[in-house]
């Protein structure tokens, strides 16, 4: 496809300069980390909150492939160095029957959407994001949607247009494939999960193993 595969400046904690049509990326990755550190550390903190007031609770991540499995799997291994304040859950299925289950057990005013969409374009994404909108908004009205929606997605004029809050609008970039998005901000429900820290080391030991 022509494209760069730079997954390993998501990585990259040195001053090293990765270019990328000419242009170094390094300083926009470690500029979405400190907003993914910020962002996690005050949703845990229970410093960012909902628009009733009351504090987040509960996280889900609706995503597929790369953004499902990943961060699915970095939230269970890292489970225990970082015990959450906040259930965190994790939807694939285009049936609704899946959401469903989660949203039953579920209150509006303490739940966060992180909706992680390269495209912002994913069919089956995109169906759990808009019946996860619905929810929200039936509850909380349309005033809910940029406070507890987030969206990962190179499209931010998409996660824009479907109501998601400029500042809850996280970064991918097109040199990232799918299957190398968990060391993005694609792994925003599990840093929420497991801590920044966490995520954090794991980083590091990516790159440990790339050099």
């Amino acid at each position: 496809e022509n494209r760069a595969a730079l997954h390993i400046a998501l990585r990259k904690r040195s001053e090293d300069e990765i270019h990328v049509d000419g242009s170094d990326v390094i300083p926009d990755v470690h500029a979405t980390l400190a907003r993914i550190k910020l962002f996690a550390d005050d949703v845990r903190d229970g410093q960012k909150k909902g628009c009733t007031g009351r504090i987040f609770r509960h996280v889900v991540n609706i995503g597929v492939g790369g953004s499902h499995i990943g961060p699915m799997f970095v939230a269970e291994a890292c489970k225990n160095n970082q015990p959450s304040p906040l259930s965190v859950d994790f939807v694939s299925n285009l049936d609704v029957a899946q959401l469903n289950d989660v949203l039953e057990k579920l209150d509006p005013s303490e739940t966060l959407f992180v909706i992680c969409s390269k495209s912002f374009a994913t069919a089956e994404t995109m169906a759990n994001a808009r019946a996860a909108r619905k929810w929200l908004v039936a509850s909380l009205g349309e005033q809910a949607v940029a406070v507890h929606m987030s969206a990962v997605t190179v499209a931010h004029d998409k996660a824009a247009a479907f109501g998601v809050s400029q500042d809850f609008i996280f970064p991918i970039w097109d040199w990232v494939g799918g299957r190398h998005s968990l060391w993005s901000a694609m792994s925003l429900a599990a840093v929420l999960a497991v801590g920044y820290e966490s995520f954090e080391q794991m980083l590091a030991g990516a790159e440990a193993m790339d050099e």
